[in-house]
């Protein structure tokens, strides 16, 4: 397939201050951008055919998307290092996001893109392709049956949900696919949770604990507050959970 030549802006201002964090030289970093440029075109071109993305969020992509994507590398200064060989996995990835972006930053990293919609998923598959990248791969599969799936429960150390459900909806289709000791992190915007209370009963009920909720803003939309949650798995999650498709979301735990 040929991509548009439509180029995001020159490297980003946020890529270059992260540079340190990440880890990576100038050249690695143009090689980073290269491939945010090409995730961009072919998320754009394929968005004629398949709901991906709205216009309004691709004209935002760069801040709004792939910046949030790679936030967590930001407010947990630690991730990254212990990203370097683990499992990880983006649990309703969907357009890619943050998966993507994650894999490309840490391509130590293994990467499973979960997503149920077969077209998303073939899109999740090409766009690997079109990327070059050999740590990713997509399941495609929901999340309630990746949960109970023997080969998947448990099995990965770092869980990604960006925006995936309401957060007790959420916590229930990914703690389960967490190893013990592993960590999950899940997007939000503030005043849309739980108190933190109940976050800690939700949690606890499926094995884990709430450690931290980290607050930051994107620069093009200083008047929203959001967050970040940080789950680490403490015991191994009770078998009846996630329960049957589409339970979760109809009737979150409390």
């Amino acid at each position: 397939m040929t991509l548009p030549n439509t180029n995001l802006p020159a490297i980003p201002e946020w890529l270059q201050k992260i540079q340190p964090i990440l880890g990576q030289t100038s050249q690695n970093i143009q090689v980073i951008h290269k491939k945010f440029t090409t995730y961009f075109n072919f998320l754009t071109v394929e968005s004629n055919k398949i709901n991906l993305i709205s216009q309004h969020d691709l004209n935002i992509f760069s801040i709004r998307h792939l910046y949030d994507s790679i936030v967590p590398l930001i407010l947990f200064p630690n991730l990254l290092l212990s990203l370097k060989g683990l499992n990880m996995v983006d649990v309703g990835s969907g357009n890619g996001l943050p998966g993507i972006p994650l894999a490309i930053v840490s391509p130590m990293t293994k990467v499973c893109l979960l997503e149920s919609s077969v077209k998303k998923c073939q899109f999740l598959i090409d766009l690997i392709k079109q990327l070059e990248i050999d740590n990713c791969k997509v399941e495609c599969v929901r999340a309630e049956s990746a949960g109970q799936n023997a080969k998947l429960r448990e099995s990965f150390d770092i869980a990604m949900s960006r925006a995936m459900a309401k957060i007790n909806t959420a916590l229930e289709l990914v703690l389960p696919l967490i190893k013990v000791n592993g960590f999950g992190f899940f997007w939000g915007s503030a005043g849309s949770w739980l108190e933190w209370q109940d976050i800690q009963q939700v949690t606890s009920l499926l094995g884990g604990e709430a450690r931290s909720q980290e607050n930051y803003q994107l620069s093009n939309d200083n008047s929203i507050l959001r967050q970040i949650l940080k789950v680490e798995k403490i015991t191994p999650t009770n078998k009846k959970y996630p329960r049957r498709d589409g339970i979760p979301k109809k009737h979150p735990i409390h």
